[in-house]
């Protein structure tokens, strides 16, 4: 039974004190060579020499992924408040672990994000074996178990009050249970030799999990608002439009004269699909047929249906039609209408295109380590939880960021004449008819300059092997020439491209 305080910490022999003792390892068998080199006698200097220490340009503490061939380990130390500060008996541990949780952003420019506060930490939850992604702690919640289950009921003796007792500890509607990795006690020997409880666990940085439930930004409405164009904002007074009376055709599309006015059918179509089959698609057409375009026939036409006409002919090039006399004044409360339903529309493409959220997808994000042991009680009573302080946060390298690690070596096949016919195809591709007769009945200098058509030819399908050793060699070679003329843009051949002699061996 233990009833004294208890303290989880950063493990040290310098009488320094951190939250966790984080290192950063590179050794293929770094858990291995941890614990032998506490094991010596120089066990705090080891720890010096690998504790993580990169920090970016705002002083941040950075931690890489073990694709840069890094990995980092906790290290912590549980003992008693007690005079001499005496270690607690491994016997005394129930089980141990750590979290990592996130440092809540604010929303980004452009975007509204609710609920959000800076500085507010989440963690990465389930729910039934459904992964709910990052979700922001209530008050206090921080400090409850990450399992449910193994959270203390408190009793008061009476059913009811036991219910409403029992619903503030796990919670109110979906009940979370947190992503926890493992700390393991180091081996009874070393603790020991070091006269430490010492635990140890990895810390996760990368993982390949994605929340199944996304709840996507939404765009602020100021942001929208400056984003469309000045014929959709309020104007007393009615706006000159390029090539006005005139009939638009295809070719027109390279009128230099429409440039900006085709950028308006561009947004139109693609960004907010205006002209589309969603009920937002369908909400802003309607506001855009409340401007009445002027013909010089005296007619007026609904804006909508000639945007989508003329999206028809200048961005996809079918068709002709004539344009407008002019554009004429918007109302304030039309601009508002307009802008609403645009906000609608985008609000709706940015969630149908958005991937669900990956666990450590955000670039920008911090992060915080946390750990607990749960300690035995007196029998029948649940463990106790005891959590250590949070860590230094710190932000995790993407994977494009060179760590201390060398760099990564792919050896390139000697092509010869002599040995070019040693290399097999070894992957096929499946090519339909329509791409493998594009690709056979057309000159490579058309297709650059636009002028691409349909193969013809035919209608079969083709199977195509090629020898991926020499797709490497070949992007190699054009890596280097494409290297070489963007030094002219970037002057970074000094640093990205470094080749010394090799030596072959006999």
């Amino acid at each position: 039974m233990v009833n004294h305080p208890i303290t989880l910490r950063g493990l040290s022999f310098n009488g320094s004190s951190s939250a966790v003792t984080i290192l950063e390892r590179t050794e293929q068998e770094f858990i291995a060579a941890t614990l032998e080199e506490l094991a010596q006698e120089s066990r705090q200097e080891a720890i010096d020499r690998v504790t993580a220490a990169t920090r970016d340009t705002t002083n941040t503490l950075k931690l890489f992924q073990p694709v840069h061939r890094t990995f980092n380990l906790a290290l912590l130390e549980v003992f008693c408040q007690a005079p001499g500060s005496p270690r607690l008996d491994p016997q005394k541990i129930d089980s141990a672990g750590l979290v990592v949780r996130r440092i809540a952003a604010g929303s980004p420019a452009g975007f509204a994000l609710a609920n959000v506060n800076s500085e507010q930490r989440e963690g990465w939850m389930e729910v039934d074996r459904g992964i709910r992604g990052w979700v922001p702690f209530p008050d206090r919640a921080e400090e409850l178990d990450p399992e449910p289950d193994r959270r203390r009921q408190i009793s008061a003796g009476n059913e009811v009050i036991d219910r409403r007792l029992h619903l503030l500890t796990r919670g109110i509607g979906e009940v979370y249970t947190e992503r926890v990795s493992p700390l393991f006690v180091a081996p009874p020997q070393l603790c020991q030799t070091t006269k430490r409880t010492i635990l140890y666990g990895l810390i996760p940085v990368s993982s390949a999990e994605v929340s199944e439930a996304t709840i996507p930004p939404t765009y602020d409405r100021e942001f929208v608002r400056s984003h469309l164009s000045t014929y959709f904002k309020a104007n007393d007074s009615p706006r000159s439009i390029p090539r006005a009376d005139q009939t638009v055709f295809a070719a027109s599309a390279k009128d230099p004269a429409l440039g900006d006015f085709i950028r308006v059918l561009q947004q139109l179509l693609i960004e907010l699909d205006a002209f589309g089959e969603t009920p937002q698609a369908t909400a802003l057409f309607a506001q855009l047929n409340q401007i009445s375009l002027p013909y010089s026939d005296g007619s007026t036409r609904p804006a909508g249906q000639v945007l989508k006409q003329l999206a028809q002919i200048l961005v996809n090039q079918e068709g002709s039609a004539p344009m407008p006399s002019q554009w004429p004044p918007i109302t304030q409360a039309q601009e508002t209408a307009i802008v609403n339903a645009a906000k609608a529309a985008l609000d709706a493409r940015l969630a149908s295109l958005m991937p669900n959220q990956g666990r450590y997808a955000d670039p920008d994000a911090h992060y915080q380590v946390r750990a607990f042991v749960r300690v035995r009680t007196e029998e029948g009573c649940p463990p106790r939880l005891i959590w250590s302080s949070y860590s230094e946060s710190f932000a995790i390298a993407p994977w494009y960021e060179n760590s201390k690690a060398p760099p990564v070596q792919i050896t390139l096949p000697n092509v010869t004449r002599a040995t070019a016919k040693q290399f097999k195809p070894n992957v096929a591709f499946a090519v339909p008819s329509d791409l493998f007769n594009f690709i056979q009945g057309n000159d490579p200098k058309d297709v650059v300059n636009g002028e691409g058509k349909p193969g013809g030819g035919l209608d079969l399908d083709w199977i195509c092997g090629f020898n991926i050793p020499i797709l490497t060699f070949c992007a190699f070679i054009v890596l280097s020439l494409f290297l070489q003329l963007l030094n002219i843009v970037f002057w970074w051949l000094a640093f990205i491209k470094i080749c010394i002699p090799f030596p072959r061996r006999s």
